[in-house]
């Protein structure tokens, strides 16, 4: 083989593992994103939920509109991004959907909790609620 042909052939290969190696670091590039949403919206939904958690202590610590309304508004973000995310495994899908059956039943939870404070509000005196609110 003459030298040029030598020299043809390792460019060709030279270039050739220039784009494999940039192929391979657009293809991981596209994975770490992937798992940097996944762990964001994890992030999320962990401090929605704890965040719901504050507010549903703060709302039976005061029962106050204010503390309904934040409670109500943190509820209604976090079902905003528990609607966006979508999940190519089965897996995570069924996981998704059991965090979405329970953020359902939080909803009704507290709707209910709400109903039962403002019924016994209008039934019974505040001031001989007032222990029973300290303890709480």
């Amino acid at each position: 083989m003459k030298i040029r042909a030598r020299l043809n052939i390792s460019i060709i290969l030279c270039l050739f593992t220039l784009f494999v190696l940039i192929f391979l670091t657009f293809l991981t590039m596209s994975q770490v994103n992937k798992a940097s949403s996944r762990l964001r919206a994890s992030g999320e939904i962990s401090k929605g939920i704890f965040d719901l958690n504050i507010l549903t202590s703060d709302y039976l610590l005061y029962y106050g509109k204010r503390s309904q309304m934040q409670w109500e508004l943190k509820y209604d973000s976090l079902q905003v991004v528990l609607s966006k995310l979508k999940f190519q495994s089965p897996e995570e899908e069924f996981i998704l959907s059991q965090i979405r059956g329970y953020h359902q039943t939080i909803k009704s939870l507290f709707s209910q909790l709400v109903e039962n404070y403002e019924k016994q509000n209008v039934k019974s005196n505040s001031s001989a609620n007032e222990p029973l609110r300290q303890r709480l």
